[in-house]
């Protein structure tokens, strides 16, 4: 079944049946309304909605297997899709009942940005989004599963599990290992920002490890354009009804002190370095203190989360990157593309000196 959705008030087109000669439980995702159509170029054309064609799945074609992770508004889990295999399904409360949507074959239905978002990207660094799930009350997102580095075969690893997981002290990352999946990273904001979005949410708990050591970019629930200074107010409202921020511990003090209106790509960038800091050194930004006093450290004073972090310190050329992601002035932070140039050159380096490229912790 192929659903039809907008980006402006949407319209969700049912057949009713299958398509002649196709598996109900494949997975396919396709673009249409022009190829190479991007988010950035409908929010642009303020008024033109983005067109994305998304597979429908029936709930029978879902077999859960068991939870992966918990978030603020979403759960998500780890399922069997039939005729695909593994797949990580994000269940996100629907603002209305979707128990009557498609009895009369044709009905509108609003999805959040984030699935519109997702279903638009196409990258090696982006687990790619398979369709979707409408469950009575719930929209189903259902994405490549990626099986990490865990004890049980198949198990997931987000990169907070990897750092924090299985009790005990907190555990880095050897600097080889965290440049190369801060350049997965890197490489995955690099096309968001190319299509005029921002990521607003970098965390741990927001980047999958693959078993092989690679790092996938997720969860988009709050990402948002970045709007051109001339775009229309009302255009933004459209474009963007999320008005959650991410955690407040990644977050850039600008962000902070003027809300999500004032991310642009080096906040996204500022999340980053949180990230890496915490790779090298083994504990979050501001570790142990409560939002209210990271808002006043961070956002009021204009402090560092890198005062007193000798471990980092001691990382020659990558604790210079991760100063200048920490910068308090924006402008001074590296691009997407300036980091992820920079990062290539230090695991290039680490490769030459024959350091075995797996996850390596201290």
């Amino acid at each position: 079944m192929i659903v039809d959705f907008f980006s402006t008030p949407r319209r969700r087109s049912l057949a009713g049946e299958e398509e002649e000669g196709e598996d109900p439980a494949s997975a396919r995702t396709e673009n249409r309304g022009g190829r190479g159509c991007s988010t950035s170029s409908a929010i642009r054309e303020a008024g033109r909605p983005q067109r994305t064609t998304l597979r429908c799945f029936h709930p029978s074609a879902l077999r859960v297997l068991g939870m992966v992770g918990v978030g603020k508004t979403a759960i998500t889990v780890k399922a069997e899709l039939a005729g695909h295999g593994l797949v990580a399904v994000k269940c996100i409360p629907a603002s209305e009942s979707l128990a009557r949507v498609g009895e009369d074959g044709d009905a509108p239905i609003r999805l959040p940005f984030e699935v519109l978002l997702h279903s638009t990207l196409r990258h090696q660094r982006i687990p790619r989004l398979l369709g979707v799930c409408l469950d009575g009350t719930e929209i189903l997102m259902v994405q490549d599963y990626v099986a990490g580095a865990g004890a049980d075969e198949g198990s997931s690893s987000d990169l907070w599990t990897l750092l924090h997981g299985g009790g005990g002290p907190a555990r880095r990352l050897k600097p080889s290992r965290a440049a190369a999946i801060a350049t997965d990273v890197a490489e995955a904001l690099e096309h968001l920002h190319l299509r005029g979005v921002l990521h607003c949410d970098l965390s741990p708990k927001n980047i999958l490890v693959s078993a092989q050591g690679r790092a996938f970019l997720t969860d988009f629930g709050c990402s948002r354009p970045a709007l051109p200074a001339a775009l229309p107010a009302e255009a933004a409202a459209a474009e963007s009804p999320v008005a959650s921020r991410g955690c407040v511990n990644y977050l850039a003090p600008e962000v902070i002190a003027g809300g999500g209106e004032a991310c642009t790509p080096k906040s996204d960038m500022y999340g980053l370095g949180g990230v890496l800091l915490e790779m090298l050194d083994g504990k979050a930004p501001w570790s142990g203190m409560p939002d209210c006093v990271i808002e006043h450290e961070a956002g009021v004073w204009g402090r560092s989360p890198l005062d007193g972090r000798a471990a980092v310190e001691k990382c020659g050329e990558l604790a210079e990157i991760v100063g200048a992601l920490l910068s308090l002035e924006p402008n001074s932070r590296p691009s997407a593309a300036e980091l992820r140039r920079a990062l290539a050159r230090i695991v290039e380096e680490e490769k030459e000196e024959g350091e075995e490229d797996v996850l390596l912790l201290i």
